[in-house]
């Protein structure tokens, strides 16, 4: 794959170990697909929740915010999967409230807006036509636009970290996925 300038340094950790771990990750999903060169989004979105995450998921988020690394580009999320002010009544556990507050504080760290609404790509950060985004539901890749030409991707949360950590993959002539081919 091509790499500019800047995705070299990445690449050659000049950016902290984080953004290379996160290039190298996006190079081998590139090599997978054989995308050409990385593409720079405007915005990122993570439909992400502990309860979809589980332990593993927050911990690796967590290890993340622990670098103080900040997202690049604006990355926004779905709201949460728990009430932390209703959680019992629902029969949720104090267990699964933790996972919701380790992985809100970690995201936060990181500079990640929490929203409360399931239509933050219509309310808060819509995107503009001919825009390149990487959003982690494909309800929101529908509803945004559809192009020719868009790859969807199941559970695609973990990658869309790093693109709002500056890092992305596909080509210039493809829009609104995270990977194009």
């Amino acid at each position: 794959m091509r790499l500019n300038k800047e995705e070299q340094a990445m690449l050659s950790g000049d950016f902290g170990p984080a953004i290379k771990w996160a290039i190298e990750h996006q190079l081998q999903v590139g090599r997978m697909f054989d995308a050409e060169d990385m593409v720079p989004v405007s915005q990122a979105h993570m439909m992400a929740d502990p309860e979809s995450l589980g332990e593993a998921g927050v911990a690796f988020t967590e290890k993340l915010a622990e670098t103080d690394i900040k997202v690049r580009i604006p990355m926004i999320t779905d709201p949460r999967g728990i009430d932390l002010n209703y959680y019992e009544p629902l029969g949720q556990t104090e267990n699964m409230a933790n996972l919701e507050r380790r992985f809100i504080a970690a995201c936060k760290n990181m500079g990640i807006t929490m929203t409360n609404t399931c239509i933050n790509y219509q309310t808060i950060m819509p995107p503009v036509f001919g825009e390149h985004v990487a959003f982690g539901d494909k309800v929101k890749i529908v509803k945004s636009y559809v192009p020719e030409k868009v790859k969807i991707f199941e559970n695609q949360e973990i990658i869309n970290i790093y693109t709002a950590l500056g890092v992305t993959v596909g080509t210039e002539e493809d829009s609104l996925s995270l990977i194009h081919i």
